[in-house]
């Protein structure tokens, strides 16, 4: 008897990973079992390969699933704590805005103390990652370039509380910054428009000015709200 059953044709991924992640949580899944492929979980649960797949990729990102060469998709410990592996669940139910609230707090003040304290180490580190943005825009190296052109920005404030701070939520930081770019990026044209908002911070940055660090932060931040927002009205 399959262990799955069908999902509502509501936000689907969000269900496929709702009972993926019980049957985790109950232990009938458990750390070493293998996964069913992604053509026989789209049959058992009634959802489309993408769903699959999209579901797939928030529970590597929360470590609970790892690929494994010649077995597939394979159940492993969650590498978060309890804490940030519930608010883990929350993004990717799309529930995402209380932490880009957080990250608006955290990283448009951040931005300007980068362009004031940033060094030419700093500002090398992050031309290096821009660069690969522009050339992954749309695969896993470009979602880890912005995640670490983020860390880098926070570090180039120099303020050791502001990079512990950051660090402390670096698991879920990672998970928001894939699934937010993963959403985001299905729309022609936004890709593009993420490589130019991460190179106007940077240039901001380079050029010492903070206040329009300041502004291309938050004016990215607030692109990706706008966009999340869309994406849940489509």
């Amino acid at each position: 008897m399959s262990l799955f059953h069908p999902v509502e044709q509501k936000k689907i991924y969000e269900k496929v990973l709702d009972q993926i992640q019980s049957l985790i949580s109950e232990g009938t899944l458990r750390p070493g079992d293998r996964l069913p492929s992604e053509r026989d979980l789209a049959e058992q649960l009634g959802a489309s390969r993408a769903s699959i797949r999209e579901a797939c990729r928030v529970l590597e990102a929360m470590g609970l699933v790892e690929n494994k060469p010649g077995e597939g998709k394979v159940i492993r410990e969650a590498s978060l704590n309890p804490i940030l592996a519930s608010m883990a669940i929350n993004l990717g139910q799309s529930d995402g805005f209380n932490f880009l609230e957080v990250r608006r707090a955290l990283e448009v003040e951040g931005a300007s103390l980068a362009a004031e304290r940033a060094s030419d180490q700093d500002i090398e580190n992050m031309s290096a990652l821009i660069e690969t943005i522009k050339i992954h825009q749309q695969d896993d190296y470009g979602v880890d370039a912005d995640t670490r052109f983020h860390f880098a920005v926070a570090g180039a404030t120099h303020n050791p509380f502001f990079l512990q701070v950051m660090n402390t939520v670096s698991d879920l930081f990672t998970i928001a910054v894939r699934e937010f770019r993963f959403t985001l990026v299905r729309v022609p044209g936004n890709a593009d428009k993420l490589v130019d908002q991460h190179v106007r911070i940077f240039e901001a940055i380079k050029a010492r000015h903070p206040g329009m660090a300041r502004q291309a932060m938050s004016d990215h931040l607030e692109f990706v709200r706008q966009e999340l927002e869309r994406s849940q009205r489509a």
